[in-house]
């Protein structure tokens, strides 16, 4: 077997909840998030602080207790999807002039995001 074995449980998956909270949260805090850094308004420290903030708004909803690099990792996926189901609805539409697709809730969310 060619797999690494790190010990312990696999921790569980975020749940619909938790992602609807991690996307909202984000984008109450876009700009900070976000945003580049720059020395006057974006700090290190408070873009850690504002991810601080979307760790305590998820773990509030969730029943498992998670940490920032779980939630930055998960966000940076949610934008990945995001990306590329806007890329297939884009080639469906250019073939077929498809009807408006229905969008989950979490799919306009996401759509703050301009991805």
């Amino acid at each position: 077997m060619l797999g690494f074995y790190f010990g312990g449980k696999r921790r569980p998956n975020f749940s619909e909840a938790e992602v609807y909270a991690l996307v909202t949260e984000v984008a109450k805090r876009k700009e900070m998030i976000l945003g580049k850094l720059d020395s006057s308004s974006c700090t290190l420290q408070l873009k850690n602080h504002a991810w601080g903030e979307v760790l305590n708004a998820v773990n509030a909803v969730g029943r498992v207790t998670r940490n920032v690099t779980e939630i930055r990792r998960k966000f940076s996926f949610v934008l990945a999807l995001r990306k590329k189901q806007h890329k297939i609805r884009n080639m469906l539409v250019e073939q077929v002039a498809a009807p408006k697709l229905k969008l989950h809730t979490l799919q306009l969310k996401m759509q703050f995001f301009n991805y």
